[in-house]
C-alpha cells in the first residue's frame, strides 16, 4: 500500500528484466535503437471515469525520437510493440478494436519511416513469436530510447533500460502515476 517503497525494489526488478527476462528471448538479440510500446485495442474503449488513457499523436513519438538522436546519434532501427491484431488472440473486450488498432499502428509506422528515412521500422505483435516476455525484452534492450505511452504494461521494462539509454514513462494523474512519481 505504500508505493514509495517500490523505489527500493526498482534495482531488483531492472536487474531481473535485463539479466533473466531479456536474455531468455532468442528472438531479441542486441536490441533496436528505439522501441515504442503503443497501447492499442482497449485504448479506444470509452470508460466512464477520469482517465488519461489513449494515444499520443504521432508527432509526440517523433519529438522524443529526435531528442534521442540529438543525444545518442542517428536512430537506425525502430520497433513498435503492441497487442496482436488477430481477433482470435486478443481479450474479448479488445476484438472490436483490432481493425482500428491495425490502422493506427501502420499509420504510426508510415509516419516514423517518413520522419526517420534511414531507419528500419517494424511492428512486433505476431502472437506466434511475440509474447509478453518478448515485448518486455525488446523494451529493456533498447539501445538509445524506450518509450512507454499511456499504459501500465511497459513501465517496468522501460525503467530497466541500460543507463546509457533514454527511457520515457508517461506521467499520468489517473493511469500509472505511481511509476514516474516513485521510480
Amino acid at each position: 500500500g505504500r508505493f514509495q517503497d517500490m523505489a527500493y525494489g526498482q534495482y531488483l526488478v531492472a536487474d531481473t528484466i535485463r539479466n533473466q527476462v531479456a536474455t531468455s528471448q532468442n528472438v531479441v538479440t542486441e536490441g533496436d535503437d528505439a522501441v515504442i510500446h503503443v497501447r492499442l485495442n482497449d485504448a479506444f474503449q470509452r470508460i466512464n471515469r477520469p482517465s488519461q488513457r489513449g494515444l499520443f499523436p504521432h508527432i509526440a513519438y517523433t519529438t522524443m525520437l529526435k531528442k534521442a538522436e540529438e543525444e545518442k546519434g542517428e536512430i537506425r532501427s525502430i520497433s513498435i510493440v503492441t497487442e496482436s491484431f488477430n481477433k482470435a488472440k486478443v481479450r474479448p473486450v479488445d476484438v472490436e478494436f483490432t481493425d482500428l488498432s491495425r490502422i493506427v499502428a501502420f499509420d504510426l509506422k508510415r509516419q516514423l519511416k517518413e520522419d526517420f528515412p534511414n531507419a528500419e521500422v517494424n511492428i512486433h505483435n505476431n502472437w506466434r513469436f511475440e509474447s509478453t516476455i518478448t515485448s518486455y525484452a525488446r523494451l529493456a534492450l533498447a539501445k538509445k530510447i524506450a518509450i512507454c505511452g499511456c499504459s501500465t504494461f511497459c513501465p517496468y521494462p522501460v525503467m530497466s533500460v541500460n543507463d546509457d539509454a533514454l527511457g520515457y514513462i508517461y506521467d499520468s494523474k489517473y493511469l500509472n502515476g505511481f511509476f514516474p512519481q516513485y521510480l
